[in-house]
C-alpha cells in the first residue's frame, strides 16, 4: 500500500432552484343579484374594495385589471355575458409590465345567487381560454364567492361561500384562501454566472476532483462534467453550474413542488496520483481510475 495516499474529501452538493413569486394580477367579475331598492353601487364598491385589500398586500404585490360588471344594476340576465377579448386585452397590458412569463391571472367570480353559471358566461369562460391559448399564454385560474350550484368546479379551483357583502367571516375565508395559494409561484433560473461547484474556503486547498454522480438533466456543468474523471482545480477558473427552468407557468403555492439538485465531489488535496485502495482491495492511482473511492464506501 503507498506510504502517502491520496488525500481525498467527499463534499455532497445539494442546491435549491430560486423560486419566483408571480406578481398577483386579478380581474374580479361582479355577478351580482339585488332586491329592487338595494345599494347596488354601494355593495359592488364594497365586496370591490375588501377583494382587493385582501389579495394586493405588501407581501402580495400586483396589479388589479378593469373590474367586469357582468350584472350591471345588480340584475341577472339570463343571458348575460363578458367580453373575453376585452378582457384578454387586459391581461395583456399586464403581461407588457410584468412580462409574458410572469402573469397568470386570477378570475375572482362572485356570485350570490343560488344557481349555476349560465351557458352565456360558460361559453365566454372558454372563449378566453381559447384566446389565451392560442397565443400560448398561461390559462387563468378561478377562484368563486358563491354559494351552492353557483360553486363550479369546473371553471373554478377554489371557493368561498357567498354570505353577504359585509360579513367580515366571508372576506376572512378569502384571506385565508389567499394565504395559502398566493402569490402564484414558478422555477427561477439559476445567476447568471452559474452556481459554483465550491465555495472559495473549499476550492482553497483542492488540486483535482472528480464528480461521479448521476448528473441532473436539469443543469448544465461548465468546467466539470458527471463522468467520474479526475480534472485540476484551475483557482482562476471555478467550475460551475447553471440551472435552466422549465417553461412551465406559476401555479398557486399549494401546488407548487420543487426538488433540489443534489451530487456529490471527491477532491483531492494531496497526492492525488498516488495509490488509493480500493472496495475490493486492490489498488489504483487515483487520477487515472475512472470513478470516485470515497462515494462507494471504501477507505483510501
Amino acid at each position: 500500500m503507498d506510504p502517502n495516499p491520496p488525500v481525498l474529501q467527499r463534499l455532497d452538493r445539494t442546491w435549491s432552484p430560486p423560486i419566483e413569486n408571480a406578481p398577483v394580477v386579478y380581474a374580479l367579475m361582479l355577478d351580482l343579484h339585488l332586491s329592487l331598492g338595494s345599494d347596488c353601487a354601494g355593495t359592488k364598491a364594497q365586496v370591490a374594495s375588501r377583494v382587493r385589500s385582501t389579495l394586493i398586500t405588501p407581501t402580495t404585490p400586483g396589479l388589479e385589471l378593469p373590474l367586469l360588471d357582468i350584472s350591471p344594476g345588480c340584475r341577472q340576465a339570463p343571458d348575460r355575458h363578458f367580453d373575453p377579448n376585452a378582457l384578454d386585452v387586459a391581461i395583456q397590458g399586464a403581461e407588457r409590465t410584468y412580462g409574458s412569463r410572469h402573469v397568470r391571472v386570477l378570475l375572482v367570480y362572485v356570485n350570490n345567487i343560488n344557481l349555476t353559471v349560465p351557458e352565456t358566461l360558460q361559453s365566454d369562460f372558454a372563449g378566453l381560454r381559447i384566446l389565451m391559448a392560442g397565443r400560448g399564454a398561461p390559462l387563468p385560474i378561478g377562484w368563486a364567492m358563491a354559494v351552492g350550484v353557483g360553486q363550479d368546479n369546473t371553471l373554478f379551483a377554489r371557493f368561498v361561500d357567498w354570505r353577504y357583502a359585509g360579513d367580515p367571516a366571508m372576506f376572512s375565508a378569502l384571506a385565508g384562501v389567499a394565504a395559502v395559494e398566493l402569490p402564484f409561484q414558478a422555477l427561477g433560473q439559476s445567476p447568471p454566472n452559474g452556481v459554483p461547484l465550491f465555495t472559495p474556503q473549499e476550492a482553497a486547498p483542492i488540486l483535482e476532483f472528480k464528480v461521479c454522480t448521476s448528473g441532473d438533466t436539469r443543469i448544465t456543468p461548465t468546467g466539470f462534467q458527471f463522468d467520474g474523471k479526475a480534472r485540476r482545480l484551475d483557482p482562476a477558473h471555478l467550475p460551475t453550474f447553471s440551472f435552466a427552468a422549465p417553461d412551465a407557468p406559476p401555479v398557486m403555492r399549494s401546488a407548487f413542488v420543487t426538488q433540489p439538485i443534489r451530487f456529490s465531489v471527491e477532491a483531492c488535496t494531496a497526492n492525488c496520483d498516488h495509490f488509493a485502495r480500493l472496495q475490493d482491495g486492490t489498488v489504483a492511482i487515483w487520477d487515472r481510475r475512472v470513478g470516485c473511492i470515497l462515494t462507494e464506501g471504501s477507505v483510501p
